[in-house]
């Protein structure tokens, strides 16, 4: 039950843009950072690694 509630929170973060999120965050709201930070996470340890 817990992985079908992160799965539809996934999908409901998924029909907003960065901005909209970014606005989200700035309100208090946890699970929008948490889904940003899961959807840059590649990203960002790929351009990391190259400094190390």
């Amino acid at each position: 039950m817990f992985k079908n509630s992160i799965v539809q929170v996934t999908q409901d973060f998924e029909r907003f843009n960065d901005e909209e999120l970014i606005e989200m965050v700035h309100q208090g709201n946890t699970d929008a950072l948490d889904f940003l930070i899961t959807k840059y996470r590649l990203l960002v340890r790929a351009k990391a690694r190259s400094y190390f």
